[in-house]
């Protein structure tokens, strides 16, 4: 919940890491007018604070590709590397697939079975 009293993240997904960390998926406001969404992914500690050694010190990261883009689901792999699935939507919803890398910042991305770098 913001300073307005509205809530700023959805939140579709939650997965555990096996340190108890907790990972959480969703999307963002993308803009001010809150007329598009940013995919996000967001850490907590184990006690539920927001994780500032996530993300480059945010605790999230954010990843926007379109007018709509937002991750439904979230899992971590056994090498600890995170996976986050959901959609964008620039007039066509296409598939998007994420994975972070040890340093938690994202390292690739799949859009509709193509990859950019």
């Amino acid at each position: 919940v913001n300073s307005t009293g509205s809530i700023a993240e959805e939140f579709k997904a939650i997965a555990l890491q096996a340190d108890g960390k907790i990972l959480l998926a969703g999307r963002t406001p993308g803009n001010a007018a809150g007329d598009s969404f940013d995919a996000v992914l967001m850490r907590l500690d184990a006690s539920g604070n927001l994780d500032t050694g996530f993300g480059g010190g945010s605790g999230s990261v954010v990843l926007n590709l379109s007018s709509y883009d937002e991750f439904n689901s979230v899992a971590v792999q056994a090498d600890g590397k995170i996976l986050a699935a959901g959609r964008e939507y620039s007039g066509i919803g296409e598939a998007l697939i994420a994975r972070l890398n040890y340093n938690k910042r994202m390292i690739d991305w799949f859009m509709n079975c193509k990859e950019f770098q």
